[in-house]
């Protein structure tokens, strides 16, 4: 005889039960993690990297430079808002007043702001590169 048949029935539907309550417990919290993710970004990091299987424009930087760079592009960093609600800062105030996230220093900071913006960022060119090691350090490290 089989395990299965050693079983009662009850028992049987109330593993198959419990079973399914853990399932949609997992998918329920997965879907949170999701929603939380997707509406916490400023924008759709997917125009940012439109085919990820790709070499990104600066991924040959410095390791350092590129970290920087993909913080930017992602929205999240070791500005003061992240830091802020992760416990690291008590406040999450820019330099300017403002909210500081990573969209804030280089698009809208008067203090820092990156002339193009994100998108002229996303192309690694000198430019950026150096704006990234002066800049935006600079306005990160406070």
């Amino acid at each position: 005889m089989g395990i299965s048949s050693q079983i009662s029935p009850d028992k049987m539907f109330f593993n198959a039960f419990l079973h399914s309550l853990v399932t949609m417990r997992v998918a329920y919290v997965n879907q949170r993690i999701r929603i939380s993710f997707v509406s916490s970004l400023v924008y759709d990091p997917r125009s940012m990297v439109p085919d990820p299987t790709i070499r990104q424009p600066g991924f040959d930087l410095p390791r350092h430079t590129w970290s920087m760079l993909n913080r930017f592009r992602t929205g999240r960093g070791t500005c003061r808002a992240d830091l802020h609600q992760w416990g690291r800062s008590t406040s999450e105030s820019c330099s300017c007043g403002q909210k500081q996230t990573m969209i804030h220093i280089v698009d809208s900071c008067p203090l820092s702001r990156f002339e193009g913006g994100l998108q002229r960022l996303n192309t690694a060119d000198d430019r950026a590169v150096h704006w990234l090691e002066t800049a935006a350090k600079k306005a990160l490290a406070k």
